[in-house]
């Protein structure tokens, strides 16, 4: 079946009622949840281990930001005047993947590590080449200055 194109481009659109979800509202909500993100993602590096809240809360707001950005995507790109057959059919493909993807982060954190290991030490060093070994039984303070040892190996 064809879409059709309802007017001509002279057409004025019709302005749509204010919804608390829209607008303003919706633009701080969407830039509070992209500043959450820095100290959401820096935390676990800096602290060396991950906690099951944290990983829940990394998870969650990434998919919801790149929920966000996908749907304005859309929104930008696919007309509801010219396309609205399309343009129904990528919201509802966006929100099938964004609770197919929430299901499997919960599934991944429940049964299985989580998204970030417990301890990081043996991610963060894993490039130094045999030095991880010995990493475990450094101090946290010692951290750095083996991080920098390997990195020049």
């Amino acid at each position: 079946m064809l879409e059709v194109i309802r007017g001509t481009v002279n057409d004025p659109i019709a302005i749509p009622e204010p919804h608390k979800s829209h607008g303003s509202y919706h633009w701080t909500f969407e830039r509070a949840l992209s500043v959450a993100l820095i100290p959401l993602v820096v935390t676990p590096f800096v602290t060396g281990s991950s906690t099951p809240v944290l990983d829940a809360l990394i998870g969650t707001s990434v998919v919801i930001h790149s929920h966000i950005g996908f749907d304005s995507m859309i929104i930008d790109y696919i007309p509801k005047r010219r396309y609205p057959k399309s343009r129904e059919a990528c919201q509802w493909l966006l929100r099938a993947a964004t609770v197919a993807v929430l299901v499997g982060i919960y599934e991944f954190q429940v049964n299985e590590v989580g998204i970030l290991p417990r301890r990081l030490s043996g991610l963060i060093f894993r490039y130094c080449g045999g030095c991880e070994k010995s990493v475990e039984s450094l101090r946290r303070k010692e951290y750095i200055r083996w991080y920098i040892l390997c990195q020049n190996m």
